[in-house]
Formats: C-alpha cells, sequence, structure tokens
C-alpha cells in the first residue's frame, strides 16, 4: 500500500496590516475625515460603493485600517505578491470583482492598462468635503454681568504695588541704580503705581498681579475670564491699563505715564524738590546716590 503523499502546509491568513484596498458603502466615507491631509489615500467611486486604496503604513499601526474598521459593511484586501492579483482578507482565492482606484491619464482617460469597471481614482480631500457652514443665533437671553473680585489661594506672582509717595521714598534713596531704573511708576495724588519684577519690599504696600488688568493678590475676578477678553470687556484700548481696587472699583491709565523709577522722581512724587533738598544741605554725591 502506498503512503500518501504529504499534504502541502496551508497558505499563511494575511493579517490587516497587509490590506492596501478596502471596499465600502459611500456612507462610511466620512470614518476618514481625520484623514483627509493624506495624499496617498485615493477613493473611486462606482454607484454606492467607495474602494480606497493608500500606500504601505511607516509603522505597525495603520491609520486608515483603524478608521475603517468600524464601518458597517468594510472589506478589505491584499495584493498578492505573485499574481499582483487582489485577495480579500482571511480568503486563499483571488476576488475578481476588486476594483483598485486608477489614476486618469493628462487626457482624463483611464490608461490601456487599466482594468475593465475600474473606477477612476480622486484625492481623498475632492471626495470628503466638510459641509457648509450655517450660521445659528445665539440661544437664550444675554444679560449684563456684574464684574466683581472673589477670593482666590492660587499662588501668583506680583507684577505691580500700590503705595504712598511718603513710604516709597527712603526705599528709593537706598536702592541701587540699576534696580530703580528696572522698575517704571507713575503717580495719582499721594499714591503711586510701581510695575515690575523685582518690587520693593514696602511694609504695608498693596501687592497687584496681571499685566494689562492689575488685580490685587490673593483675588480674581468674576467672571473668570482670561486677561485679553477681561481688558476687551473694560472697553481698554491698547495702550491703557486698568486697575481693579479690592472693592471691584475699575481706574484706567495710559501706560504711557508710567515712566523709569529714578531717585529724582521718587523725590517729586513725594513732593521735594531740588531747592527743599538745597534748602536742607543735602545734594547728590558724585555717585549718584544721593
Amino acid at each position: 500500500m502506498m503512503n500518501p503523499p504529504p499534504r502541502r502546509p496551508p497558505p499563511p491568513l494575511w493579517p490587516l496590516s497587509c490590506a492596501r484596498l478596502a471596499r465600502l458603502p459611500c456612507s462610511g466615507l466620512p470614518a476618514l475625515a481625520a484623514l483627509r491631509a493624506r495624499p496617498d489615500i485615493r477613493v473611486g467611486v462606482a454607484g454606492e460603493t467607495a474602494w480606497i486604496s493608500w500606500d504601505p503604513a511607516d509603522s505597525a499601526r495603520d491609520e486608515v485600517v483603524e478608521a475603517l474598521l468600524p464601518v458597517p459593511g468594510a472589506v478589505f484586501f491584499r495584493q498578492g505578491e505573485e499574481d499582483g492579483r487582489w485577495y480579500r482578507i482571511g480568503s486563499r482565492l483571488p476576488d475578481l470583482d476588486a476594483r483598485f482606484p486608477v489614476n486618469l491619464d493628462d487626457d482624463g482617460e483611464f490608461p490601456l492598462r487599466a482594468e475593465a469597471g475600474a473606477a477612476p481614482a480622486l484625492p481623498l480631500h475632492r471626495v470628503l468635503v466638510p459641509g457648509p457652514i450655517r450660521w445659528e443665533p445665539p440661544s437664550g437671553a444675554w444679560e449684563p454681568v456684574r464684574l466683581r473680585l472673589e477670593r482666590d489661594d492660587r499662588p501668583r506672582p506680583a507684577s505691580a504695588l500700590l503705595a504712598t509717595a511718603g513710604a516709597l521714598l527712603p526705599w528709593a534713596e537706598s536702592a541701587p541704580t540699576a534696580r530703580l531704573g528696572a522698575l517704571r511708576a507713575a503717580r495719582s495724588g499721594d499714591r503711586v503705581l510701581v510695575f515690575g519684577r523685582r518690587l520693593p519690599p514696602i511694609p504695608g504696600a498693596g501687592r497687584l498681579w496681571g499685566h494689562r488688568v492689575l488685580i490685587p493678590l490673593g483675588m480674581r475676578a468674576e467672571p473668570a475670564l482670561p486677561e485679553p477678553r477681561l481688558a476687551e470687556a473694560l472697553g481698554l484700548a491698547d495702550d491703557q491699563l486698568a486697575l481693579i481696587g479690592p472693592d471691584a472699583r475699575i481706574e484706567r491709565l495710559p501706560s504711557r505715564v508710567l515712566v523709569p523709577l529714578s531717585r529724582q522722581a521718587a523725590r517729586r512724587m513725594a513732593g521735594i524738590s531740588p531747592a527743599d533738598r538745597l534748602a536742607n544741605g543735602s545734594a547728590d554725591d558724585p555717585g549718584g546716590r544721593a
């Protein structure tokens, strides 16, 4: 009795990572919306059926396969290495109905090598386009909101302080010239607003945070808007600052009134003139630290 010839091992079942062609209903094309920028994705439409082809992925993940897997009716195909035919994933027989999208020639015609029934290939962004933008009126009634300050435990760096001119002067008289020049200041009555990074350590001075809208430390504006939107809501011009007090009272000032701080400027803010200093017998020393 003759032994039967050994059976040939079955060919492997190719995984989805080998897929280069997919068939799905045209209604499933929106699943590829996030991939509209990929130029390698080509679409051929035949009636209610869309054929999708794409280039091999550079990584183990294939974005096209992941996007189309949830689409009902989506079927994936691989191309045979020896015969070039298209095989449905999981099948060992070629699928004669597979239609690979074919690029048209310069005259808009199919090339001679195109198979019968082939669908013209179009880039995905020409097949899948965003819907029209529709304007809708705001829903609900708009009501004005009163600006107020609320407690806030978030740590913030101080960018300005508010002190009296008399409290600022002793520190300005002994501070280094370079540190004074890094600050800007403006006076309104007896109050002095000092703006900068390294603020003077003046006891009792109110410290504020912000750049264009200055708010006391430990407080925040309510409603909690970003500073650009808050400045817009307050009607600030591009060259204006807003100072919000603890009682939510708003003061506006042009940014040009902030001038570099110096000892002479601090003395003028405190109401001390050069004649007063000469009368008191004091004068600037050669080092500029009078």
